[in-house]
């Protein structure tokens, strides 16, 4: 394994939109108050339409429930679907945004050459390995993304070294599937 690595990170728009989509919904979990809003306003519609249903107007308070808790997390899902198409609109080609030094510290240099940010690993956040990226959290709120093919090493030579150097605790690799492997019963061989 190198001591150094240098990564020349050039972002697309589908790299960014499959970024986005894994901060956003996955690690972040930002689909849950949405869905539970509809959940609650689920509820709180059927118990208006069948429980309350000889009060007047107790029916259409329960549609008006029912159709507040749909259009709301829709509108959540529609307006992040729309920022992340404004955001990639420009990124039609990839284009160079930072370059990362991995060594004794992570060196983050803008593509403009005027900002530099040194950083201990011990103050990394997180590195997440999914297929053709890995996402480098500096902070929970800040990552750096490391396209497959874009650094001095091989993927999997950057993501050991950050596994070394941040931890196994906070390194995952998400292209691992989750499903336990099939083996053959005995009975299956015959």
């Amino acid at each position: 394994m190198k001591d150094t690595i240098i990564a020349v990170s050039r972002i697309d728009a589908k790299t960014f939109r499959r970024f986005a989509y894994f901060d956003t919904y996955r690690l972040k979990k930002r689909y849950r108050a949405p869905l539970g809003f509809l959940a609650l306003m689920l509820v709180f519609s059927l118990c208006c339409i069948f429980l309350a249903a000889d009060k007047p107007q107790a029916r259409m308070i329960g549609v008006v429930l029912l159709a507040v808790g749909l259009l709301l997390p829709l509108a959540y899902f529609l307006t992040f679907e729309l920022s992340v198409r404004t955001q990639t609109r420009e990124m039609k080609q990839p284009r160079k945004v930072y370059t990362l030094t991995l060594g004794d510290e992570l060196q983050i240099s803008a593509a403009n050459g005027k900002e530099q940010v040194k950083l201990p690993w011990n103050k990394v956040y997180g590195a997440y390995r999914l297929p053709g990226c890995i996402y480098l959290y500096a902070h929970p709120t800040k990552a750096f993304l490391l396209p497959d093919g874009q650094a001095s090493v091989a993927p999997d030579e950057v993501f050991a070294f950050l596994q070394t150097h941040i931890g196994e605790k906070r390194t995952q690799d998400c292209r691992l599937s989750k499903a336990a492997p099939i083996v053959p019963d005995d009975h299956s061989m015959r």
